[in-house]
């Protein structure tokens, strides 16, 4: 019994010795200071900074060069505008140790353009922005590639160790070269699309605008779309968000040709070929909200092949309206844009005072059988379309007149966009195609 009792008390010495002997790596707080410590390092040693690919939650891409000096400052070029692919802008930066170790780009810079929640300031969503990000996550590293996640709205930030040649083609202002390249592809050939290894034929529509790729192909005899961020990067390549596979084809990227400005598609060394058609594989409704969003109307003219009655109608409009206003007053063009989403149709005038530019927006709710639409007035949006309406009566008024037929049309080898009221042929406008 004297024995036992005396093994008793030795245990938890046994115990306490055991746990000193396994404990032989750094605290925790310790160890949170070495991974910082190793991020910091990893940042500011890229001699030629960093290639940036951000894609937001809002879908875009949106190509950027870091420069990283490990004193808190991080020297950035960017695609999301002229002056941001050529002049460089300064940040301050930080890392931070919260739920994962954090990236923090401090004060005002190209990258905050994109989360700008006022939409005065870059063109985003009110209190949103491009759903972009300026603080993120650090997920995983790599000798020379960072992947990030913004701490907000979840946007993706890839960070890749940039080469001499590429540093120096960024500070070249090799952005805007990419830019300017993929404007001159899409400028003549303006229905790209590719054929995949089953014999598929996929339209792509490159959206300058939103930086977005959008796929439109036939599934089981229903036209399906997909659509991927890319963003501009290096020396000559548009950078997926993630690959686009369609019948045992695979695109991970494009590379521009820059002495003919053509696009190739790249999986690895695998090429796949871009082909143009002069009109959209898809109908004028199928392609409606993803080629193109609206048609725009020339205002103060007549277009070729327009109406007699639209013509008419636009022309009482125009002349009450150049009464009503200022003299000097335009009115560069009537925008018809479709929300397939609502169901509503917005029409756009677009008056211009000097410098001034301003819209009076008519809402119109639709319904649309066999791809013929009908229009139901909703009301006048603003204050300036409630000015204005008594001169814009004419015109609404042509679109409650029936069906309505929309299609394609080339006008001086230019293909526009077409609306036409079955019950009233000469009701026909036309317009380009944005």
């Amino acid at each position: 019994m004297k024995r036992l009792y005396i093994l008793l008390a030795l245990i938890p010495l046994i115990f306490a010795c055991q746990k000193e002997d396994a404990y032989t790596g750094l605290r925790p707080d310790e160890r949170l200071s070495e991974a910082m410590q190793k991020y910091e390092n990893l940042l500011k040693d890229a001699p030629y900074g960093w290639k940036g690919h951000l894609y937001t939650q809002e879908g875009g891409g949106y190509g950027f060069l870091f420069n990283f000096d490990g004193s808190n400052r991080v020297e950035m070029l960017a695609d999301i505008s002229n002056e941001s692919t050529h002049i460089s802008k300064e940040s301050s930066y930080r890392l931070k140790a919260a739920l994962l170790p954090s990236l923090y780009f401090d004060t005002y810079s190209y990258i905050h353009l994109l989360a700008d929640p006022d939409p005065d300031v870059f063109g985003g969503k009110p209190a949103w922005g491009y759903y972009s990000d300026f603080e993120f996550s650090i997920l995983k590293s790599s000798a020379d590639s960072i992947l990030m996640r913004g701490n907000l709205n979840g946007s993706k930030l890839l960070l890749v160790k940039a080469s001499q040649e590429e540093s120096n083609a960024y500070k070249a202002g090799n952005l805007q070269t990419l830019k300017s390249g993929t404007i001159d592809f899409l400028s003549t050939n303006r229905f790209p699309y590719i054929m995949t290894k089953t014999g598929d034929l996929v339209a792509l529509n490159f959206n300058m605008r939103t930086k977005k790729l959008t796929l439109t192909y036939d599934s089981a005899q229903q036209v399906q779309n997909k659509s991927v961020g890319f963003a501009f990067s290096g020396l000559n390549y548009l950078e997926l968000e993630s690959p686009i596979r369609y019948g045992g084809t695979q695109i991970n990227r494009f590379s521009l040709d820059k002495a003919s400005s053509f696009l190739v598609g790249l999986d690895g060394a695998k090429e796949t070929q871009l082909f143009s058609s002069s009109t959209p594989l898809f109908s004028f409704n199928q392609m409606l909200g993803v080629q193109f969003d609206y048609i725009l109307i020339p205002f103060e003219e007549n277009v070729p092949g327009s109406g007699s009655d639209f013509n008419s109608r636009r022309t009482a409009a125009l002349n009450q309206l150049q009464t009503m206003l200022a003299a000097g007053s335009k009115f560069p063009y009537l925008a018809v844009r479709f929300d397939k989403k609502e169901k509503t149709m917005l029409l756009t005038l677009v008056i211009q005072q000097g410098n001034e530019s301003y819209v009076a927006n008519y809402s119109f709710y639709y319904t649309i059988e066999n791809e013929k639409y009908r229009f139901v007035y909703e009301k006048a949006v603003d204050g300036n379309a409630n000015y204005v309406f008594e001169a814009m009566i004419p015109l609404l008024q042509g679109f409650v007149n029936g069906d309505f037929n929309f299609d394609y049309q080339v006008v001086n080898n230019e293909l526009m966009g077409y609306g036409q009221s079955a019950s009233n042929p000469n009701f026909k406008f036309l317009g380009t195609l944005e």
